[in-house]
């Protein structure tokens, strides 16, 4: 059969095998661009981006709990350094580059998120460990995300010396 009769659908299942036909020939384009790790890494900026924006807004449904955890960061000027700073993370993770510090940075936030857990515990789990609050759940999620980080093949090899870390790669 001819390539056109399989875009086409000519050999009896019609669309459906068009559509497969035409999916499989974008995933084969796609594959070396869109790899599971810029995947991660763009799911994740785009994450940091909205959380910051909200932040910036004052629209954020987490400041209360900046509040229990941490009552300095929802002061207006951390508050805000900590908006621009999720944004700035965002966009290097969109962007892929100076992965060295954005890792880093990546790294640190998720823990200082974390650390809702031991600075603020009746927020964390009610009545008691473990059971969970919705904010607790919201935070100890993070630490699938703190092993991530250091699991994406792309940073690891940079880490190893792979590749150079002076600058945008």
């Amino acid at each position: 059969m001819q390539d056109s009769q399989k875009r086409n659908g000519a050999n009896g299942k019609g669309a459906a095998s068009a559509l497969i036909y035409n999916l499989d020939t974008l995933a084969r384009v796609l594959r070396p661009v869109v790899t599971p790790e810029r995947l991660l890494g763009w799911s994740l900026g785009i994450v940091y981006l909205w959380f910051g924006a909200l932040k910036l807004a004052n629209l954020s449904p987490v400041l209360e709990l900046i509040r229990r955890s941490s009552p300095l960061l929802a002061k207006a000027p951390f508050y805000n350094l900590l908006a621009l700073s999720e944004l700035v993370l965002g966009a290097m993770l969109l962007a892929g580059v100076w992965k060295r510090w954005t890792a880093a940075s990546a790294v640190m936030h998720l823990i200082g998120t974390f650390s809702v857990v031991f600075a603020s515990p009746q927020t964390a789990f009610r009545p008691s460990f473990p059971i969970l609050t919705m904010e607790g759940e919201f935070v100890v999620k993070n630490l699938v995300l703190i092993a991530e980080i250091p699991a994406r093949r792309e940073w690891t090899e940079e880490l190893r010396g792979g590749t150079s870390m002076t600058g945008p790669q």
